[in-house]
């Protein structure tokens, strides 16, 4: 189109504009959607669409869930495919009940059709699994492709009547560099594409940068170019808590960064394999950071230096005491130098620390022995 039959385009589509109480939907010759005036709509704008997602995500729209590895984000995926199977609720979100396409690219498809059966026996308490004919599963792991390969095949099958589409991971069908804002820019393209044509939302997991994530704001906790994060609808982050369990289990707080909502609170989860619950005691917790790390560090050689002065001083009180398990301190206290040089004062208040005490039966005038309080 020449700039004459331009202009006449423009101007026969303004007067079509003018002449309609609803904007033109259609597209220009160019393929782009066509401007229209807000006061075409203003008295009467079109209807969002639909959480799936509740205070997270509109259906169409896209989300990214980034965390690092034993995040269970896989595990976290699934467990949204069910909530939305069958209506239920994800890290305290409910979900819209609709079908849901997941796309497998990294398990094997035995291992991943026997994971979503435990994670939803794992459910057993909470509800029967009454819609498993709402969850498609396509199984890629060992035929990764580009998404601009895989994109028509994702249309064709999550065009009827599907709310969601769950790609894991994102990197499998990254085509171009991570670290290159125009490479992931093209790729995100596809989604929207995928989105446009199949009113589906597209979810995706992508892992954490290298280092310490939890030094970062939670935009930038995403690996790879910032148009990752800042392109999304919603964005959630698994963000390790400084705890400890002796079972295994580690504590994760869900941060959000959302579009079309008001803010939300972070939802802190332990991940006790197969599934995340919800702890509202972890919220007295912090992510770990750098400086919480070199702390443990500190700590751990602070407590192995004080489990090194004990074992020192009983030691030394096995070799100056009497059958009776008593002894005069200036012997332990000569004996003890020869292992650490401490001073006098510093030496009796160790000995306390541990219950050990002048004996207060001691005569008037006499030199008390010391023995272990009972």
């Amino acid at each position: 189109m020449d700039q004459y039959d331009r202009r006449a385009y423009d101007l026969s589509y303004q007067a079509e504009l003018a002449a309609n109480s609803e904007p033109v939907t259609g597209q220009d010759p160019d393929g782009l959607p066509m401007p229209f005036s807000l006061s075409a709509v203003f008295d009467n704008p079109p209807q969002l669409s639909p959480p799936v997602i509740e205070g997270v995500l509109r259906q169409g729209h896209k989300m990214l869930l980034s965390g690092p590895s034993k995040a269970g984000k896989s595990f976290a995926l699934m467990e949204l495919c069910i909530a939305i199977a069958e209506g239920m609720n994800w890290f305290g979100n409910r979900c819209k009940k609709g079908k849901v396409l997941y796309i497998n690219m990294e398990i094997d498809r035995r291992s991943c059709i026997n994971r979503i059966k435990k994670i939803y026996e794992a459910y057993s308490h909470l509800f029967e699994a009454q819609n498993t004919d709402n969850i498609t599963i396509w199984s890629l792991r060992g035929y990764a492709r580009p998404i601009s390969l895989l994109k028509d095949k994702i249309i064709e099958t999550a065009k009827n009547d599907y709310v969601a589409i769950v790609l894991d991971p994102l990197y499998k069908v990254m085509e171009g560099d991570e670290n290159s804002n125009a490479d992931v820019s093209k790729m995100v393209a596809f989604f929207d594409e995928i989105t446009e044509k199949t009113g589906a939302s597209m979810i995706y997991a992508h892992h954490f940068a290298k280092g310490n994530s939890g030094d970062k704001d939670v935009i930038d906790r995403a690996a790879g170019a910032g148009t990752f994060a800042r392109d999304a609808d919603a964005l959630v982050t698994l963000t390790q808590l400084d705890t400890d369990n002796e079972n295994g289990d580690t504590a994760w707080r869900t941060e959000y960064v959302i579009r079309e909502f008001p803010p939300k609170k972070p939802y802190d989860v332990w991940f006790r394999y197969p599934l995340h619950e919800f702890d509202e005691d972890l919220k007295t917790e912090t992510i770990i950071t750098s400086e919480t790390k070199k702390q443990k560090r500190r700590d751990a050689a602070s407590h192995q230096k004080k489990d090194k002065t004990t074992e020192d001083i009983l030691g030394v009180i096995e070799n100056v005491s009497d059958s009776e398990g008593k002894f005069l301190f200036s012997r332990f206290y000569n004996f003890y130098q020869g292992v650490e040089k401490v001073s006098d004062p510093t030496a009796r208040s160790r000995l306390k620390a541990l219950g050990y005490y002048p004996d207060e039966n001691c005569p008037p005038g006499g030199t008390p022995y010391w023995r272990k309080k009972e």
